[in-house]
């Protein structure tokens, strides 16, 4: 069961694109997730995850100023 639970992590950390170098410095080895490493995997995981947030968050909002931008764009045209 907490072979399921630690390749999870693993494949989440991966997926995810987490710095492997940073984990293998903070633990001094690089022999994977397991129940002594697996809360720090996990804030790695976290850390990553909040930052891909902020990166959609910052994506959604340029689309919405650019389309603001385009209608009034639009706008001034149909105006002339």
């Amino acid at each position: 069961m907490f072979f399921l639970m630690f390749s999870g992590v693993e494949s989440l950390f991966t997926k995810i694109s987490c710095d492997r170098s940073t984990i293998n410095d903070m633990l001094g080895s690089s022999e994977g997730v397991t129940d002594e490493t697996i809360m720090q995997y996990l804030g790695l995981v976290e850390q990553r995850t909040n930052e891909l947030l902020a990166v959609s968050v910052y994506v959604d909002s340029t689309k919405v100023r650019m389309s603001r931008c385009g209608l009034l764009f639009v706008i001034v045209m149909i105006i002339k």
